[in-house]
């Protein structure tokens, strides 16, 4: 049986969007959680759960009443995607095809991302953007744009 969604599933389906048919100026699997490693090529692309949001939506009630079964069946998870990139106008050029890719999905079922499991992005919300330039240590000069998602999980328990 497969397995429900968690907040890695996620950042793999956003990694398999974006990998899908490419961005131009991307290097291929230049798409990582958390941190890039430390010989990763510029330009390249970090994502961060930021915040999972349960919903009061319960599964089915147990013999107690005040008692549930299961989890929630929709989060609403906040991801932060920041492409980095050694000139300003290509930060902003992946940016934009970035949030081409990732704004206002419908029903994308994880499943497509090669995951095994039954959970579904029935929606997402480019919320925020700013950009920023590194003028500090090994990143000095790097020019970051940080797009802020939102994507409604549901669970299909």
């Amino acid at each position: 049986m497969p397995n429900t969604a968690s907040s890695s599933d996620i950042g793999l389906a956003i990694s398999h969007l974006i990998n899908i048919n490419g961005i131009p100026t991307l290097p291929e699997n230049a798409v990582y959680p958390i941190q890039a490693p430390q010989n990763a090529v510029f330009p390249f692309i970090v994502y961060n759960t930021i915040s999972i949001i349960p919903t009061n939506t319960k599964g089915k009630i147990n013999v107690d009443p005040y008692v549930l079964d299961s989890m929630s069946s929709m989060d609403k998870v906040r991801i932060q995607v920041t492409t980095l990139a050694t000139t300003y106008s290509q930060a902003i050029q992946i940016s934009k095809a970035v949030r081409s890719k990732l704004d206002n999905l419908h029903n994308f079922d994880l499943a497509q991302a090669g995951l095994d499991s039954t959970a579904t992005i029935q929606s997402s919300q480019f919320q925020s953007e700013y950009h920023d330039v590194n003028t500090l240590g090994m990143l000095d000069g790097v020019y970051l744009v940080h797009q802020d998602y939102y994507f409604y999980i549901a669970y299909n328990f």
